[in-house]
């Protein structure tokens, strides 16, 4: 049987994340005392602070996951590289995303 779980974080741009403009997110992962994130997927979405009277949108252009560097002797951290764009209209100042881990 699988194992999910999930992770969110929460962003601020005090100056808007205007249409266009992309963001590209890298999240580092806890290191397992046993195991590795060699057969982990990983599936991210991203969303705006729902506001009535705005058209937000942000989609997730680009998802990748690192797993453990088999070397001990690197300090390399397995790590989540995930890109947003914002397809507007309007910027939001507040986004979520949202990842979901699925192991075996």
């Amino acid at each position: 049987m699988a194992t999910v779980r999930h992770a969110h974080f929460e962003f601020f741009e005090a100056n808007g994340f205007v249409a266009g403009d992309t963001r590209t997110m890298r999240l580092f992962l806890p290191v397992r005392a046993a195991g590795s994130y060699v057969q982990t997927a990983v599936a991210a979405s991203a969303s705006p602070f729902h506001a009535s009277n705005e058209n937000r949108q942000l989609r997730v252009t680009t998802l990748s996951i690192k797993s453990d560097d088999p070397n001990p002797n690197t300090n390399n951290l397995p790590t989540v590289r995930v890109k947003v764009e914002s397809i507007g209209p309007d910027a939001p100042l507040i986004w979520y995303l949202n990842l979901s881990f699925i192991e075996p």
